[in-house]
């Protein structure tokens, strides 16, 4: 009996029925949103309002000159070309350095060298923009000598 079936009257049955079930799936459940798409629309003429929405346009003052507008006195701010804002390594840089005077006393090494580490997890997103070279100076404050092998790396 299957050898009556053709490959193209096969695919064409299937074809078929997955269009009638896709069909009717969305019929179920998407009949109000394509229903919608069919109904006619509104006038676009009726979406005007005749009410201003921003409001009437203020003439400037005819009265007043520019020449004749005072400012006052200017100072000077304490910005200047060479003030840097700060940034990443900066702050990196005063936080290991509380870390660091939270430890001058404490001799426990392992400790420091978690919490810093956990401090460097905080900074990973800015790894490029650090170098972890300027925290190795505070090292000399601590009462325990760090090697070049234990310091965190990101």
């Amino acid at each position: 009996m299957l050898n009556t079936i053709s490959w193209q009257q096969y695919f064409t049955t299937v074809l078929l029925l997955t269009l009638a079930w896709y069909g009717y799936v969305l019929l179920r459940y998407y009949r109000d949103k394509i229903m919608g798409r069919f109904q006619t629309k509104a006038d676009p003429s009726s979406w005007v309002s005749s009410a201003p929405v921003l409001g009437a346009v203020k003439q400037d003052n005819p009265r007043l000159d520019p020449e004749e507008l005072s400012f006052g006195n200017s100072q000077p701010d304490d910005i200047s070309d060479s003030t840097l804002l700060c940034g990443p390594t900066d702050e990196l840089l005063a936080e290991t350095q509380s870390l660091v005077e939270a430890f001058r006393d404490t001799p426990d090494k392992t400790g420091f060298l978690s919490l810093l580490g956990v401090l460097l997890a905080k900074y990973e997103p800015y790894e490029d923009e650090i170098d972890l070279k300027v925290i190795r100076p505070l090292a000399k404050q601590l009462p325990f000598p760090i090697e070049e092998h234990e310091w965190p790396k990101f």
